[in-house]
């Protein structure tokens, strides 16, 4: 079974807006432990501050992965205003994930031809059924 939490803030206080994120995002999804978080604060808030947050919930195994935005749309808030964040914690027990990324990436010119052969080869950003049989640094 897979199941799927939103949580949604918006505190200046980026720790404790984090954790309020992440706690909400399990609660939602009735979630004890994430696979993995996906989250998104906005680019005026300690981003910094803002993942030891999460990190506090969800535990040093779970991956995050996420940034900076403008602001951040859910089912029930869009909003740009103030220091907005949202996260989604996903848990299932037959979807495996991947992610990685690509130090080699230098450049403007190239960002796009090599992410491209990055996603390509990795399949990052796919949810899989089975685990990849490709290393994350190929």
């Amino acid at each position: 079974m897979t199941k799927i939490g939103i949580g949604y803030g918006n505190d200046q206080d980026a720790y404790g807006l984090g954790r309020c994120v992440a706690q909400s995002a399990l609660q939602s999804g009735v979630i004890e432990a994430a696979d993995m978080l996906i989250a998104f604060c906005n680019g005026h808030l300690d981003i910094d501050r803002y993942y030891l947050g999460l990190r506090s919930v969800v535990g040093e195994a779970t991956p995050i992965i996420g940034g900076s935005a403008v602001g951040v749309i859910t089912w029930d808030y869009l909003s740009y205003e103030g220091y907005p964040a949202a996260a989604m914690a996903i848990e299932s027990d037959s979807i495996r994930n991947c992610a990685g990324f690509s130090a080699s990436i230098t450049t403007r010119r190239c960002v796009t031809r090599t992410a491209g052969s990055t996603l390509s080869i990795l399949r990052i950003g796919t949810i899989w059924h089975e685990p990849p049989a490709l290393p994350l640094n190929a």
